[in-house]
């Protein structure tokens, strides 16, 4: 719910954005084919494929955001 919650996805076919992000998380989870994510959901491969795509741009987009790498300092005590 924070990832959905993170970011607005535009949407022109129709998924809902929960649903956006499932698909996403579960073809980056399985490793799993667009074929098989697609069976999955029952969702048309050529969906799958753009958001996957939709998807992964957002979560670059807030990247920034919700991931920070450590500087100065801190560098040295996460490296010890």
């Amino acid at each position: 719910m924070s990832l959905i919650g993170a970011f607005r996805l535009e949407s022109d076919h129709g998924w809902e954005t929960d649903i956006e992000v499932l698909v996403f998380l579960y073809w980056l989870a399985h490793a799993a084919s667009y074929t098989a994510v697609s069976q999955t959901f029952d969702i048309p491969k050529s969906s799958v494929h753009d958001i996957v795509h939709r998807v992964s741009q957002a979560v670059m987009g807030i990247l920034r955001k919700v991931i920070s790498f450590p500087t100065g300092d801190d560098l040295e005590a996460v490296g010890a």
